[in-house]
């Protein structure tokens, strides 16, 4: 008889505790799910390129995607060397074709920032040539740059670049410039800035 009690007594004790701890794994897959959902929400508001769309599975060649030291040494020479705050560097192909086999490619220096540079490269992934684009924040200081692009034919890019301020209560354009990109056969850069200024006049450098 008492052989059954602590049997009885023995079971109910270990359904208690099981439950006890499926409650404390479904919390914690909760908190877990809860975390993911609110990184995926401030990764999907911010500005800047998200860090999965330079991942190495989604691109098919070696110069594109997530670069570690070895990759920037191999295909970036020297590009890097006087940038002092490196944070998640990585590549994205840009889908210009000037002809002769040249890759274009948009370097990126990602961290509470997006650092841009546009390079070039032959067939066999050599630097050809690189132009540094600019640096978008988010605002510091009261201040925000925006930086965006679009692809005007096989061989030329326009990057738009806006310096945002705080207007009295408003958020509002204080300058604005385009910087038009072209590639040539051979993979050289050539660029020309246009500035807004505020006359609303554009001047060109």
């Amino acid at each position: 008889m008492n052989k059954k009690i602590y049997l009885v007594t023995f079971l109910l004790t270990f359904i208690c505790c099981n439950s006890n701890k499926n409650k404390d794994v479904d919390n914690k897959l909760i908190v877990t799910d809860s975390i993911k959902i609110q990184k995926n929400e401030s990764i999907a508001n911010n500005n800047f390129i998200k860090v999965d769309s330079i991942n190495k599975e989604q691109n098919d060649l070696p110069i594109h995607g997530e670069l570690n030291q070895i990759d920037l040494t191999k295909y970036y020479p020297k590009i890097t060397d006087t940038i002092k705050d490196l944070r998640i560097i990585g590549s994205e192909k840009i889908n210009l074709n000037p002809g002769n086999g040249i890759l274009v490619s948009l370097l990126h220096n990602i961290g509470t920032f997006d650092q841009m540079v546009i390079c070039t490269h032959n067939k066999d992934f050599d630097l050809i040539d690189n132009l540094y684009i600019g640096k978008a924040t988010d605002f510091d200081n009261g201040k925000s740059h925006t930086i965006e692009y679009s692809i005007k034919n096989s061989n030329e890019i326009i990057f738009n670049q806006i310096d945002w301020a705080h207007v009295g209560e408003k958020i509002e354009p204080i300058k604005k410039e385009k910087l038009n990109v072209s590639i040539n056969k051979k993979g050289q850069i050539q660029h020309k800035k246009i500035i807004l200024n505020n006359a609303n006049h554009y001047k060109t450098q």
